[in-house]
Formats: C-alpha cells, sequence, structure tokens
C-alpha cells in the first residue's frame, strides 16, 4: 500500500519537461539519470527534511534505475521520480535509505506520493 504524503506547501515539486533541476521538498536537486519507464533520479543535498524521510523504513525499490553507485555518496540524497505512479497527476518518490541493502528482495527506498 503507498503513503500519500501531501505537502502543505504546494511549491515542494516543481517539475519542468526537460529540465536539469527540479525542487523536492525545499531542495533544489539535480536530474542525473533517466530509467528506461521514464522514471528519473534526482540528486539532492542534504537538508533536515529529506534526511527525516531517508530515515524511515524502507517500502520499495528504485523502478528502473539501479542506485548501486549511489550508495558510496554520503554527501547527497537520491530520489527516484515515477510519474504516474501513484495515479493520474500522482507522482511516486523513492528516496535511497541511508544504509541501503542491496540484496534480492529487500526494499532499499521510502517511497511515497504527492499531488502534482
Amino acid at each position: 500500500m503507498k503513503k500519500y504524503m501531501f505537502v502543505g506547501f504546494a511549491a515542494a515539486v516543481l517539475a519542468g519537461c526537460g529540465e536539469k533541476t527540479e525542487t523536492f521538498i525545499g531542495a533544489e536537486c539535480e536530474k542525473i539519470v533517466t530509467g528506461e519507464r521514464g522514471d528519473y533520479v534526482l540528486k539532492c543535498p542534504i537538508t533536515p527534511e529529506l534526511t527525516m524521510v531517508q530515515t524511515q523504513e524502507p517500502n520499495a525499490l528504485f523502478a528502473s534505475v539501479n542506485p548501486t553507485e549511489y550508495a558510496s555518496d554520503a554527501e547527497h540524497i537520491y530520489v527516484n521520480v515515477v510519474p504516474n505512479d501513484c495515479g493520474d497527476d500522482v507522482a511516486g518518490y523513492r528516496v535511497l535509505v541511508k544504509e541501503p541493502k542491496f540484496e534480492e528482495g529487500s526494499m532499499y527506498a521510502v517511497s511515497f506520493c504527492i499531488q502534482q
């Protein structure tokens, strides 16, 4: 079951087509890769808000991008954005946990939804 997180500040997520950056939960993030299913990865600075999300119990996997190469980067937080993952115009966000485990079948991201 997906968690729905409706952020009080409507401008928390500003996605633009073809843009190289995106604001996510108040952090200016860089789009670094697009997955085979249209999902993409944001490389975000560490902020208290993102750290709070990152420390929650993992409940998802990245969609079509393998985050193994990002796991050792302790200076950024990585977010897999999956358009329409939670319904029409409701993106799914999968935040890579602080110390991810990459064993088969394990979950290593915190997933939630934000109405766009």
